[in-house]
């Protein structure tokens, strides 16, 4: 058995890409922008309702728009549809951050990706699954240290 999926040419560049010509030069603000646009994906995702298990940062490719950014997101193939369950979010969420290493990410940058995922929600769901999307995100950096390190090219 054999699937081939054919998609048009993306006009954006894979977010490691893009934080390695870009990311040391733009302004806090920028960044904030920046962050606050790729939280704002991962719940449009979430929105949808759908459980994308590979929600890592290099599968984000990034174009600028304007003064602002928009994402498109590859590697699909696990997604399941019509999922419901926070636990799925909180897990996804955690691989996103997990998938954004300090130094390069500051504990503030992953602040503001999680106010544009949460931007709208009550304070008490956020600090709900903070601690399972924490959980998740220090699991995956004790079992994949290396390939971390080997996607930034760190």
């Amino acid at each position: 058995r054999c699937s081939v999926l054919v998609t048009e040419k993306l006009e954006s560049v894979q977010l490691p890409d893009y934080v390695a010509e870009h990311w040391a030069t733009m302004s806090d603000e920028k960044k904030k922008t920046f962050l606050e646009a790729m939280g704002k994906t991962a719940r449009r995702v979430h929105n949808k309702p759908v459980n994308f298990p590979d929600l890592y940062a290099w599968h984000y490719f990034v174009r600028e728009e304007g003064e602002g950014y928009d994402f498109d997101l590859i590697d699909l193939h696990r997604m399941q549809r019509r999922m419901v369950f926070p636990q799925y979010f909180s897990e996804n969420l955690g691989a996103l951050l997990f998938s954004m290493p300090d130094p390069l990410f500051t504990p503030d940058d992953i602040s503001s990706l999680l106010d544009g995922y949460f931007a709208g929600d009550t304070s008490e769901r956020r600090a709900a699954m903070l601690p399972k999307i924490q959980q998740r995100a220090k699991k995956l950096r004790k079992r994949k240290a290396k390939s971390l390190k080997a996607e930034w090219g760190l």
